[in-house]
């Protein structure tokens, strides 16, 4: 049980900032280096895999999955 006490000297207006809400699982996206130097880029709807040839990243795979309607 805990127990919230305000004195004269401290004020709720006082209290740090709220924090913003953490985002969601769905729009984390993760990054993996692959043994054969590919990079791989997924995300909850998505995955691609993109080979760097000197000059400049070319994506080799990509697989995307339909994204849920929003309500």
């Amino acid at each position: 049980m805990g127990l919230a006490i305000y004195g004269a000297r401290v004020s709720p207006a006082e209290a740090p900032p709220a924090r913003p809400a953490p985002a969601s699982l769905s729009a984390g996206r993760m990054f993996v280096l692959l043994p054969d130097g590919r990079v791989e880029i997924s995300d909850a709807w998505s995955r691609r895999v993109f080979r760097w040839d000197g000059h400049r990243w070319n994506q080799t795979e990509s697989l995307s999955q339909s994204r849920p309607e929003s309500r």
